[in-house]
This record gives C-alpha cells, sequence and structure tokens, in this order.
C-alpha cells in the first residue's frame, strides 16, 4: 500500500511502498478515506517523541482517520466490514499511523462509526483535535490533570 513514511526521525516523510497490516485480535482493518495532519505528527517528524514512545522503522505517521472498515480481526464484535468509522489510531508504539491506505486499530479504544450526517473530511480531522477541547471542558478534567481519574 501506499503511505507516508519517516526513515529516521529527525527526517522528511516521503511516499513509499509499505506491506498492508493484518488486523490482528480484537481490531480491525480500516480502508482510510480521510487523515489529517496534527501536532503530535509534526513533533513525531521532528524527533521530539524519542525516549518518550517507541518508534518502529518505516514508521508511518498519523493519529486521526475515517474510513471503511475492510476486515476484522477474531473477536471483533459491533463493527463489520463496510462500516463507516471514524478515530484515533492509540496504539502504545508509533509506526503504524493512519497516513497510509489502511490503518489496523483496536476497536476497544479509539474507533466509533462514523454518523451519517458527518462528512467523511471532517470525520478524518475529529480524533486528536476533537477530543483535546472536550478533555479541558469535561467534569473529570480537572482532576485528569492531577492524575485522580
Amino acid at each position: 500500500m501506499r503511505a507516508v513514511t519517516l526513515a529516521q526521525v529527525p527526517g522528511s516523510p516521503e511516499v513509499t511502498e509499505v506491506a498492508v497490516s493484518r488486523p490482528e485480535a480484537g481490531e480491525v482493518l480500516v480502508k482510510v478515506t480521510a487523515s489529517s495532519v496534527n501536532g503530535f505528527d509534526l513533533g513525531t517528524a521532528a524527533g521530539y517523541l524519542q525516549g518518550m514512545m517507541e518508534h518502529r522503522f518505516p514508521l508511518i505517521p498519523g493519529k486521526d482517520f475515517a474510513g471503511t472498515v475492510e476486515a476484522v480481526g477474531e473477536g471483533v464484535e459491533g463493527f463489520a466490514a463496510g462500516d463507516a468509522v471514524f478515530g484515533v489510531d492509540a496504539k502504545a508504539y508509533l509506526g503504524t499511523g493512519s497516513m497510509a491506505q489502511y490503518v489496523a486499530v483496536s476497536t476497544a479504544v479509539g474507533i466509533a462509526h462514523r454518523p451519517d450526517r458527518v462528512s467523511v473530511r471532517d470525520a478524518g480531522a475529529l480524533g486528536l483535535a476533537g477530543t483535546a477541547p472536550s478533555l479541558t471542558v469535561s467534569p473529570c478534567s480537572a482532576r485528569w490533570r492531577a492524575g485522580r481519574c
């Protein structure tokens, strides 16, 4: 598949060919229609996250995505091939992000069915940018910042 990749960090992104991920147990494979670039992605390319998260190269950046479920892994419930979805790649490492034709993501966190009234383009930008303000104003936000939520 075609993907934006980083061969090293700091580094410059390039479009390359990489193998398509297979969904593991509890994951779905999403055919990505829209993704976005966030400060997190720019920080990754600049090397600011070295030592904070594991990096797997070639590293595909990207957290936010919207698209269609292409395949489901073992044990997945609530999602099926053809479902319109959006979300955030919430893996604990960097390397298999959403700036690619396909992304495998866990169904336990960071993925939801895309409402019909939300465009694919808008859904592809909602993940990180959409959750940041909600964390700021939610009743839990002050407790979360204090480590109690």
